[in-house]
């Protein structure tokens, strides 16, 4: 959980944190966990360099746990397109309507 939250709102520090005590982590877990745990952390990034990373830490993974690989691999090139290309017109739009005092 602790993880969890941790991510939500800094990603990388949960993700880097995730990596280097994977084994203790890992230990923690139930199997089935185990294998859905770090797509669920990988997924709150919006940094298109987490999808290798994810695809390298589960590399070792069995075949059916590619799906939710896979599908944060997707949340997170989403979230990344849509930083690169809505947030401007976001940022603008708010900047030429400031808040009335």
């Amino acid at each position: 959980t602790v993880i969890s939250d941790v991510s939500s709102n800094h990603p990388r520090l949960g993700w880097d944190f995730l990596v280097a005590n994977r084994a203790g982590v890992e230990a923690m877990l139930d199997p089935l966990t185990r294998l859905e745990f770090p797509a669920d952390i990988a997924a709150y990034s919006s940094d298109l360099a987490m999808v290798a990373e994810l695809d390298r830490y589960a590399s070792d993974f069995p075949e059916g746990a590619r799906e939710s690989v896979l599908a944060a691999q997707a949340k997170i090139r989403l979230q990344a397109e849509t930083i690169r290309e809505r947030m401007p017109a976001v940022e603008a739009w708010i900047a030429a309507h400031p808040p009335q005092r």
